[in-house]
């Protein structure tokens, strides 16, 4: 059984295990850190979502994550973001822990560096902690390449099962079926993929984006349909059941 409790900054996780790990994260909520937190004796969780403050949130959580370490052993530090990695750098510098640096994104891309000066500094940053990171994850053979060192392939698990509904079944007469499914929260930018739409309706008028889903962006998404007048083309769903997305995945022309 998990033993779970929760304060205003981070959430801690237990089972019995021989394993404990710190973990900076901007999606603390995210139910599939429960299943990580199955095979571990500990996981800490240092919050790190915008809601804490755009800037302020990084100087809360290294302090937070400082006091910690201070008081007990941990046998990693790791973060699922290049600013995350930058913490557990220092912290591992000052508590001589290893720490993992993982990579879930192709940062190396050009249109990665291109899409902000934000951007542009991450890769910056992330050049510099590569090679002293103690460990590297990446979701992707491309990415460990591009990379270019050692590092472990582990992507995201997802079991997609037999059967399920068709999309041409319950969207029927659509001359494209675009399929997401994912957490709606803000660092998987489906925003974009919302805005970059409109540019395929306005050609194709009958195509439909499918997104399922649910998590904190699910308003904003919904404002952002309605003021692009894309209620027809884009269809939100939150309730589908797993053994239904199989056939979603199987009917979709693009998963995105």
């Amino acid at each position: 059984m998990i033993q779970e409790s929760f304060t205003a900054s981070h959430v801690i996780l237990k089972k019995s295990s021989n394993m404990r790990i710190l973990m900076f994260s901007s999606d603390a909520e995210n139910p599939r850190l429960k299943k990580y937190a199955e095979v571990l004796d500990r996981l800490e969780i240092i919050d790190l979502g915008r809601s804490r403050g755009r800037f302020a949130r990084f100087w809360r959580g290294y302090k937070e994550a400082k006091n910690i370490l201070a008081r007990e052993k941990f046998d990693l530090i790791t973060g699922q973001e290049i600013e995350h990695s930058f913490l557990s750098w220092r912290l591992s510098k000052k508590f001589g822990v290893p720490w993992q640096m993982q990579i879930h994104t192709d940062i190396m891309s050009p249109f990665f560096v291109e899409h902000s000066m934000f951007n542009r500094m991450r890769v910056w940053l992330a050049k510099f902690l590569i090679p002293k990171a103690s460990c590297v994850r990446v979701v992707s053979e491309r990415i460990k390449k591009s990379i270019n060192r050692d590092a472990v392939v582990l992507p995201i698990y997802s079991e997609v099962k037999v059967g399920g509904i068709d999309l041409k079944k319950k969207y029927p007469r659509r001359s494209l079926y675009f399929l997401i499914v994912g957490r709606l929260s803000r660092e998987k930018n489906i925003l974009l993929a919302i805005k970059a739409f409109k540019d395929i309706a306005v050609k194709n008028i009958d195509a439909i984006l499918v997104i399922v889903g649910d998590g904190p962006e699910r308003k904003n998404l919904e404002l952002k349909m309605t003021d692009l007048g894309l209620e027809n083309n884009i269809k939100l769903e939150c309730t589908v059941l797993e053994n239904d997305l199989g056939g979603y995945y199987r009917s979709a022309h693009a998963f995105l």
